[in-house]
């Protein structure tokens, strides 16, 4: 029986001139293929869009870094600016400035006064002032704190770079980083003009020490990996994690052009990739206009794409099991149809090869169930007919 209803399935599958393809597979390919191509534009869609969220995201925590670490910075500078602009605008350092002296700045009238401000303030701000002084260009001297006076033969103010940045800006400036000649480390000097009657006749500043600086921006944050990186106005590293950088000069620290070039021009980036000494990382620069430096936060790129390949990993292991998940109910629905289907075709094979007793299985409220109530209520009248026709042939059997 068996074989006979594989051959005749075999015969119609030939008459119709190709292989059997059945439903499930019908099913499943109507069904799983769109899914799939629809899942998988979503996840590119949702990969795309997140990836650029968290690219986002990532780049305001570089920014919001390097903002943090050039607002602590400013703020640093500002303080000292405060000092050198209040001291420059005192009548005690204006006067001395005037002051037409028969000899040095020593003789003055205001000499002793003006050393006790000077020792007085370098004491109250020690922890960061290695010096403060004064500058008179009348006699060409410099009167410092400790009570040493540098005279023409000492010093040359044309040739120090708080002398040419002041007369350049006609405002306090801050120099950059150079090395004291009395051992007192790198140093920074912030200085201010005294304006007598409407022309600058001297110079105050001060001598900054780095310490405090260096802790106040090792203490900055750059995400969990990342560090900030200060230039002065040379753009010469004033403060790098590896103090082995401290002093260098950006142009020879093998920056890629991109980023050397955002530092020498002081310019302002938001995550800009770029690489040094072969390492891949991504900066933003923000330039400190009122001193002139640049503050760079920097951020390995292994970092910062982290979190994008974890939400693309999210995205694939999602699809994934959506995708399973819908193959398998797809599979479980193909068979709740296919099943009855294959009853009832084998029923409908066993009457068309003449069986008589053919049992016609109708479970169910679907369209299946009702074909196969037909069926069998065919099958029904058939053996009505047949006992009809075996009556009948009885009746003329005894005639």
């Amino acid at each position: 029986m068996r074989k006979r209803e594989t051959t005749s399935r075999m015969k119609a599958d030939i008459a119709h001139g190709g292989i059997r393809f059945g439903i499930v597979p019908k099913l499943l390919l109507g069904i799983l293929i769109p899914l799939f191509v629809v899942l998988i534009i979503m996840g590119v869609f949702l990969g795309v869009q997140g990836s650029s969220t968290i690219n986002e995201i990532m780049s305001a925590k570089l920014d919001a870094g390097s903002q943090a670490a050039a607002s602590e910075v400013d703020g640093f500078f500002e303080h000292y600016y405060g000092i050198t602009e209040c001291l420059a605008a005192t009548q005690i350092v204006r006067d001395t400035v005037a002051e037409d002296t028969q000899g040095d700045i020593t003789t003055g009238a205001l000499y002793n006064s003006l050393l006790e401000t000077l020792s007085l303030i370098q004491r109250d701000n020690q922890e960061d002032v290695a010096y403060l002084w004064v500058s008179k260009f009348k006699t060409g001297e410099l009167l410092q704190n400790d009570a040493r006076v540098y005279g023409p033969a000492d010093l040359d103010f044309s040739t120090r770079e708080w002398y040419t940045q002041v007369m350049e800006k006609q405002d306090s400036a801050a120099t950059g980083a150079y090395v004291s000649a009395n051992n007192d480390g790198l140093l920074v000097t912030v200085a201010s003009p005294v304006f007598v009657d409407g022309q600058i006749q001297g110079i105050v500043g001060l001598d900054l020490k780095l310490d405090t600086l260096d802790k106040m921006l090792a203490d900055v944050k750059v995400g969990n990996t990342g560090y900030i990186t200060l230039y002065d106005t040379n753009g010469q590293i004033l403060f790098h994690p590896d103090s082995s950088l401290i002093g260098i000069n950006a142009a020879d620290a093998n920056y890629s052009s991109n980023m050397y070039s955002a530092i020498a021009n002081k310019e302002n980036h938001s995550a800009m990739l770029y690489t040094r000494s072969g390492t891949t990382y991504y900066g933003s620069t923000n330039a400190i206009d009122s001193i002139g430096y640049t503050m760079l936060g920097v951020m390995p790129e292994a970092e910062f794409v982290s979190y994008t390949n974890a939400i693309l990993r999210i995205l694939v292991i999602g699809i994934v099991v959506c995708a399973v998940l819908l193959a398998v109910i797809c599979v479980f629905i193909a068979l709740s149809i296919t099943r009855p289907l294959k009853r009832l075709d084998a029923a409908v094979s066993q009457l068309a090869d003449g069986e008589l007793d053919v049992v016609v299985e109708t479970r169910g409220r679907d369209e299946v169930s009702e074909l196969g109530g037909n069926v069998a209520r065919i099958e029904e009248r058939r053996k009505e007919y047949i006992d009809y026709i075996d009556e009948v042939s009885a009746v003329l059997l005894q005639i």
